[in-house]
């Protein structure tokens, strides 16, 4: 229904959208053991015609496979090729076709999900025969006038010929390598029914309207282009739905070939019974898509984003966020004004705030991507960051990653034994606010963070507005084993090991004895946007942060602190 809503919507016309739950004709699906002379004519039912699957049916199949097996195959140790014996395959697909020609199951399209694999196994059966003489004359006469379209030399072509040869025996092959006019006469004669046996890949069962009496699966694992996979519901639905033919047969028969181990039951049952993959838009807007879009001034890009079936959802639901934004606003005129004889200044001092925070992030930004901090910044480097409630912490630098356009910084940080974690809660990029972990705080905390009684370290993650100034210590410290050791004191069994040394006496130690370096920023265009800013009153009622910015214009000062 979304689908045809969509195009519907895009080309702005009436889709009608007839469906059923039910199939006109029925499917039946059956296990195919194999060429044995007991089973070379049985079919075991596993899902009938009301979608059950059967166990009893499942049940002889497995003691059928067992009954054809070897004594190598039977004893300890290794089983040998779990696939099927290749050199076995034509005798597999000698016996199928004898029996669903003998019950009348003809024609049949065998999905075979290899190409060398379809035309190996028609080149395999050369001794069979499924037309009649009129039939072969029929075909013969039809082939030839359609491939006198063609040039004389490529009317001598080896796949031509080959192909005639294939089609003059009922047999056929339909996958991508073959000519484009060889498989249009291809799907022109398996729809005059003179195709019995067709070798096709998946690509046969998209788009087109060819349906059989019967569809045989040489196998339910796939190459996805990476590795292979089972079959997903979808797939599998997709291709045997092409078997049943409406008005001609009352079931269709789908057969799954098992040349070497039968398949378990839960992924026979995800495989038939299993719920179709929901349809997904794979538009990407790439580099190369927006570039060719510029060069046509009918369509803007926006215009494409709207017609993909990616944004659909989006667009549907326009309306209904127009009519929510409309009561909202309605709600907001009919709320009265909050009546507060402290919040006069509340607003402003809120504005006031927030140009800080953006000042200072803009400042920190220049300030940390400047060739000398960039080299500063190494594992073992001394930093007071802020972290949780904490403005003023200790944290020992171990790791600088890069992640997208954002640099993040792993610590290790001095913490309350005891001290509950108050990480920030914060998922995405997009829901980020310049206020987010912003507290008052900031202003009034001058002295370093000191925990009381017991303390206690944590390895965090954090962003570059989160470091509030770097100190010219370094500890030398081997920081992958130091968080390797921390990641494996997180597991429960491993949780009461010792840490690996007294990193917390360190960092106290630093802390009488530090250097802070000052924000200190080598253009003079910094020191002018802090000099004319209309807010720098705001910082008048904060001392230490007016001194710390201003003195942005020096490139090697620094601050001492005073040792506790």
């Amino acid at each position: 229904m979304e689908f045809a809503d969509w195009v519907g919507r895009t080309k702005g016309k009436k889709i009608y959208v007839i469906s059923t739950l039910k199939r006109p004709v029925p499917l039946e699906h059956f296990i195919y053991t194999g060429n044995s002379t007991k089973s070379s004519d049985e079919n075991f039912l596993i899902v009938g015609a009301e979608k059950q699957f059967i166990n009893a049916g499942y049940s002889k199949a497995v003691e059928a496979k067992k009954a054809r097996a070897t004594k190598s195959s039977t004893a300890f140790g290794a089983k040998g090729i779990r696939q099927g014996d290749p050199r076995q395959n034509k005798g597999v697909w000698l016996s199928i076709i004898h029996m669903l020609r003998k019950k009348s199951q003809l024609p049949v399209v065998a999905f075979t999900f290899s190409k060398r694999k379809c035309d190996e196994n028609a080149s395999q059966l050369t001794s069979i025969d499924l037309l009649t003489a009129a039939e072969k004359s029929e075909v013969h006469i039809f082939f030839q006038k359609c491939v006198s379209r063609l040039k004389g030399s490529d009317k001598k072509l080896p796949q031509v010929v080959h192909m005639q040869e294939l089609l003059k025996r009922g047999i056929a092959v339909h996958h991508s390598g073959i000519l484009p006019i060889l498989k249009e006469v291809i799907e022109m004669i398996f729809q005059k029914g003179l195709v019995k046996l067709l070798f096709a890949t998946e690509t046969f069962a998209m788009g087109v309207n060819m349906p059989a009496r019967t569809v045989v699966f040489d196998s339910l694992r796939k190459h996805d282009g990476i590795n292979f996979r089972d079959l997903l519901p979808g797939e599998y639905i997709q291709m045997a739905g092409r078997a049943g033919r409406r008005g001609l047969d009352t079931t269709g028969t789908v057969i799954i070939l098992c040349k070497g181990d039968i398949p378990e039951t839960s992924d026979l049952h995800r495989i038939i019974l299993g719920k179709p993959t929901k349809l997904e838009s794979q538009f990407r807007l790439t580099y190369s898509m927006i570039l060719n879009l510029l060069r046509v001034e009918q369509l803007r890009i926006e215009d494409m984003m709207k017609r993909s079936f990616f944004e659909f959802n989006n667009q549907k639901n326009v309306p209904q966020y127009k009519s929510e934004l409309k009561q909202l606003k309605i709600k907001v005129g009919a709320m009265k004004p909050i009546e507060c004889q402290y919040c006069s200044d509340l607003e402003n001092f809120y504005v006031h705030c927030k140009e800080y925070v953006e000042i200072r992030n803009y400042l920190q930004d220049l300030f940390l991507s400047h060739p000398q901090m960039v080299k500063s910044l190494i594992p073992g480097r001394v930093i007071v960051v802020k972290h949780d409630r904490q403005q003023q912490q200790l944290g020992l630098l171990l790791k600088v990653s890069s992640g997208g356009n954002v640099k993040k910084f792993t610590f290790l940080l001095l913490t309350q034994n005891d001290s509950p974690s108050c990480d920030d809660k914060r998922t995405s990029e997009e829901d980020a606010h310049v206020m987010d972990g912003f507290s008052i705080e900031f202003f009034m905390a001058t002295e370093l963070y000191l925990p009381e009684g017991a303390s206690d370290h944590v390895v965090v993650e954090l962003k570059p507005e989160d470091i509030i100034a770097v100190t010219t210590k370094t500890i030398k410290t081997v920081a992958e084993k130091v968080i390797d050791d921390y990641k494996k004191r997180q597991i429960p069994r491993f949780k009461y090991v010792q840490e690996i040394s007294n990193l917390e006496y360190i960092l106290l130690i630093v802390k009488c004895n530090f250097f802070i370096v000052s924000f200190a920023l080598y253009t003079f265009y910094t020191h002018k946007i802090v000099k004319s800013h209309t807010s720098m009153n705001f910082f008048s009622n904060f001392p230490y942060i007016k001194y710390c910015l201003c003195l942005s214009v020096s490139p090697t000062l620094s601050l001492r602190s005073n040792s506790s």
